[in-house]
């Protein structure tokens, strides 16, 4: 089983189509976690109205905190899963995908960093985990080992993708980096 963070700025309405997707054809899912931001009373009636329709997944704001603070203490005090998934509300997820497969990958080869899937590939990276003075995780993700076609791709002219981590990992890995932005744990 996975834990999902999806995070979403202004978009409550693509966000529904991708809880919609996700739901529908990502099996393995053990709970959902959207945070979000709002920028003006419209955006915040909308995330609420997904909230009431979405009853099953959990709506943080990180207006209060901040992103960077609001995920740490989403990862400190909701995720349970051993493996996480994150991703941006403008993902979609057209066919079946068993999130088993990411888990049972990384359960079996430590040596894998994450399990990527991307828009018409599912990727694997291996990465080399090092220990530095604090005994912190330093990533080092290289070598492409393998990919799958999957039958039909995301239908979009530029490749979607996420990946599924260790949970352990990203915890580390917010500690010694600066994450302010989702796009930050792409390049870390």
């Amino acid at each position: 089983m996975i834990d999902v963070i999806v995070f979403s700025k202004d978009r409550p309405f693509q966000l529904h189509t991708f809880l919609e997707t996700l739901q529908t054809n990502v099996s393995g899912i053990n709970k959902i976690v959207v945070q979000f931001t709002a920028s003006n009373e419209s955006f915040q009636k909308g995330y609420e109205r997904m909230s009431g329709i979405f009853q099953d997944v959990q709506f943080i704001s990180e207006k209060e905190f901040g992103f960077s603070p609001t995920l740490r203490a989403i990862l400190d005090q909701i995720i349970v899963s051993k493996y996480l998934m994150i991703e941006t509300d403008d993902s979609l997820f057209i066919n079946k995908f068993d999130s088993k497969i990411a888990t049972e990958t990384l359960e079996k080869s430590p040596e894998i960093g994450q399990f990527k899937y991307q828009g018409d590939y599912k990727l694997f990276e291996k990465h080399i985990d090092t220990k530095d003075e604090n005994f912190a995780l330093v990533d080092k993700r290289n070598f492409l080992l393998g990919r799958n076609i999957i039958e039909e791709c995301l239908q979009y002219s530029f490749n979607v993708g996420g990946a599924i981590s260790r949970t352990k990992d990203l915890v580390e890995l917010m500690l010694i980096t600066a994450v302010i932005h989702p796009i930050d744990l792409e390049h870390k």
